[in-house]
């Protein structure tokens, strides 16, 4: 049996990481899989247009297909495991996926401006497990630069937000 993997903690030591086995162990690369499966059905739908004019599902579907892909491949992996996956990750990675998906319907109904800060500093704060100062210049240089690539360089048009932003 090999040996567990070592996590840091905050203060800096290592603790072995806590592995599982049952079906609880593929809980989060079923998720992702099955969210994949979902972005690409809904992809299919919006209509991925041709080589010459992609049409507005052409990237959703690309994500899908990458996320249930990297589900299945991590499911399997972990399926011929014989220790089990770590889990100690395996919350964040579904409070990511949950963000992810809170992000992407506040997008259409707030805009750029005011979820797009909000999701950065929670990716970064909570899901990426960094501090204070990391996860403000993320979400307002993050921010900044998302408007300024896609609504000034490429002159994407974006949802308006309630507040005119």
């Amino acid at each position: 049996m090999a040996e567990p993997t070592a996590v840091p903690e905050a203060s800096g030591d290592a603790r072995p990481a806590a592995r599982t086995s049952g079906p609880g162990r593929y809980l989060t690369s079923a998720v992702a899989t099955v969210v994949g499966v979902a972005a690409v059905v809904h992809a299919l739908r919006m209509g991925v247009g041709s080589a010459a004019e992609p049409g507005p599902g052409l990237w959703p579907l690309v994500a899908g297909l990458l996320l249930a892909g990297s589900g299945a491949v991590s499911t399997l992996t972990d399926a011929r495991s014989a220790d089990g996956p770590v889990v100690g990750m395996s919350l964040r990675v579904l409070l990511g996926i949950a963000a992810l998906a809170v992000y992407i319907l506040a997008f259409r109904s707030y805009g750029l401006l005011l979820p797009t800060p909000l999701f950065l500093l929670l990716w970064v704060r909570v899901v990426a497990g960094d501090g204070w100062r990391p996860a403000i210049a993320t979400a307002v240089l993050g921010t900044a630069g998302f408007w300024l690539v896609f609504a000034v360089l490429l002159q994407v048009p974006l949802p308006i937000g309630p507040f005119g932003l």
